[in-house]
């Protein structure tokens, strides 16, 4: 008996616990706010491919206090760039808004940001991913779903572990991480909290569907459409 409790507790502290539920596979578009030039008109991707859900980077901008769909600091043509607003059109979209400088927000910004991110969520299945825990934790409510961009720096499966423990203590369970490090990550996460980026061969999507059960899989494939039964 004390055999049998002494394996369930190494398990349950260092071990991956597997989720009963087996969820399917969704494929998202990385970087969409890029893809179409027309914007609105883009969702009809949803009709012709598997693609399930969009990927939207955006920025913080200190000059005008604003936030805009840009991978990167939107320097020049501030007028020609789309400001967070524009997602105001969508409606029932699977949403994965990927903070790039979330630290540079102001915490006097902050609830401007939270009810703003909330009005999205009512129309929206709506995620919100970053790497800075104090202001996704001061962001985090009931409305939309965080995603950690979890960092890794060295291959240290015990650094996962803790890492693990932690975000559990703070109610962050949702992942993202690199293709390149998902086996690593796979071994210590629950699958079903994963989102990866950024798989751009059909095969590959296919032979991360068939060996693991991550939630999200990013893809540039704007026609992915391949089986992968």
């Amino acid at each position: 008996m004390k055999k049998f409790f002494l394996i369930f507790f190494l398990i349950f502290c260092f071990g991956k616990i597997k989720s009963e539920e087996n969820e399917k596979t969704q494929i998202w578009l990385h970087k969409a706010q890029e893809k179409f030039i027309n914007f609105e008109n883009g969702i009809d991707i949803f009709k012709n491919s598997k693609i399930n859900g969009l990927e939207i980077d955006v920025y913080y901008d200190k000059n005008t206090k604003r936030v805009y769909l840009s991978h990167g600091k939107p320097l020049e043509n501030l007028k020609n760039t789309l400001s967070l607003n524009y997602l105001d059109k969508f409606k029932n979209i699977n949403l994965w808004i990927d903070f790039k400088n979330l630290k540079e927000v102001p915490f006097n910004q902050i609830d401007i940001l939270s009810n703003k991110l909330n009005e999205l969520a009512k129309y929206n299945n709506l995620f919100l991913e970053s790497q800075n825990l104090l202001k996704l934790k001061l962001l985090s409510t009931q409305e939309f779903k965080i995603i950690y961009n979890l960092p890794i720096f060295f291959n240290n499966k015990f650094f996962l572990i803790i890492m693990k423990y932690f975000l559990k203590l703070i109610h962050f369970n949702l992942i993202s991480t690199s293709e390149q490090n998902l086996f690593l990550v796979d071994q210590v996460f629950d699958s079903k909290n994963l989102f990866i980026y950024t798989v751009n061969n059909s095969d590959k999507i296919c032979k991360i569907i068939k060996e693991t059960n991550v939630k999200v899989i990013l893809t540039d494939l704007l026609s992915f459409n391949q089986k992968c039964d």
